[in-house]
């Protein structure tokens, strides 16, 4: 009982703590813009405005933080088995936000490539965080509510998306931090890396129980491909062909996955 209490009041403390480093990393970096931060070109980071799913994140982070502190939810196991990870996750969020504030940019007077490289560890410490807490919802399934449906597997869906890829954008400015850049194979690198991210994306999409959550997902990671494609525009015609792509093929599996979802339900009811 005290251990679920102590879950549900770090779940809440930590979201919120997401908002302060989140508004602090605005101040710094918010206006500068991309040309300024690297450069060399980064052919797997996208432009600047796709960061701003983050907003979407954060309030969803909101939404389960509210939803497992509500009455008769604190010893449900869905949340004994996601609640600490949930937790971590956002603990992740604000060490990664203050690193990167540590290791510095082409902007300002120093870099720190430790911090840098420490970023890249956090942030694949998130993402295996993110993979036990879908792995549980996956166990659980037969025992989740429609309400645990929306606000467990929805709010886990799209952070699960965005640090798939953000994990291997991070590892992209973590070498450009040590300026290895510019190299002529970068993109056919960022090439591969995209259709490793598609493959992982589809298989995720497929195995989420809900069609809410394969949409969410899928959504997530469609807007970081175009991001993609965006960026490259003036870098690489490659790069920006795959990364769209990678959306066709992305809405390709979600339309696939949520129809034969339907068709299953629909011949188990017969």
């Amino acid at each position: 009982m005290y251990a679920d209490r102590l879950r549900q009041i770090l779940v809440i403390i930590f979201t919120i703590g997401q908002f302060v480093t989140g508004y602090i990393a605005g101040q710094v970096f918010g206006d500068v813009p991309r040309e300024a931060l690297y450069t060399e070109p980064i052919y797997f980071l996208p432009a600047s405005y796709t960061f701003a799913v983050w907003g979407v994140i954060l309030i969803f982070s909101v939404v389960y933080a509210i939803y497992q502190a509500w009455r008769g939810q604190s010893q449900r196991t869905i949340h004994r088995h996601v609640g600490w990870w949930v937790m971590l996750n956002t603990v992740g969020f604000s060490a990664w936000t203050w690193l990167a504030l540590q290791a510095g940019t082409n902007t300002t007077e120093y870099t720190n490539q430790v911090a840098s490289l420490v970023t890249v560890l956090v942030s694949i410490a998130m993402l295996f965080v993110n993979v036990v807490a879908f792995r549980a919802t996956l166990i659980l399934k037969d025992d989740l509510t429609s309400s645990d449906k929306q606000f467990v597997m929805l709010p886990i869906a799209v952070y699960f998306s965005w640090i798939t890829i953000a994990t291997i954008a991070n590892f992209t400015s973590y070498f450009a931090a040590i300026g290895w850049a510019g190299n002529q194979f970068d993109s056919l690198i960022a090439i591969i890396l995209l259709i490793i991210a598609t493959g992982i994306g589809g298989v995720i999409t497929i195995n989420w129980d809900t069609a809410s959550a394969k949409v969410a997902y899928t959504a997530v990671m469609m807007w970081a491909a175009i991001g993609i494609a965006v960026a490259n525009l003036n870098q690489s015609l490659a790069v920006s062909g795959i990364s769209l792509g990678v959306t066709l093929i992305m809405l390709s599996v979600v339309v696939y996955s949520v129809n034969h979802r339907n068709h299953h339900l629909q011949h188990n009811l017969i």
